[in-house]
């Protein structure tokens, strides 16, 4: 079971700890964050994206809404795993919508960097 505030409390952490890319990690079932020195992770989390989306175990990569935690605003990358759902961000998008969750989330503390992740992870 999840809980809104034990969701955002990861991801301050992460903003905290110098977080540029948050994202849920379905294997450890939290927020997990790389920062501006995790630059060869950073760009594998993004080729294995692409290299998924390429294979059809992701099915779309797109940006999403903006969202705000603790005053800081997220740019959301939103990618569809195949039969994978991910319930702490439809919590996190604070929506109500059950199609939150056919989602799984890449926050991101630049526009510019998100549009780019997106671009790159849907070149062919």
């Amino acid at each position: 079971m999840y809980a809104l505030e034990d969701l955002e409390g990861q991801l301050v952490l992460g903003l905290r700890q110098g977080g540029v890319l948050l994202y849920w990690h379905h294997g450890q079932n939290l927020f997990d964050y790389l920062t501006r020195d995790d630059q060869k992770p950073y760009h594998r989390e993004l080729k294995n994206i692409r290299n998924q989306l390429r294979r059809g175990s992701v099915t779309t990569v797109k940006s999403g809404a903006l969202i705000t935690v603790n005053g800081i605003k997220l740019f959301t990358m939103e990618v569809t795993f195949q039969n994978q759902t991910c319930y702490p961000y439809l919590l996190v998008q604070r929506r109500g919508l059950s199609e939150d969750a056919d989602y799984t989330p890449y926050f991101f503390i630049s526009e510019k960097s998100r549009d780019n992740a997106v671009q790159y992870t849907t070149k062919f």
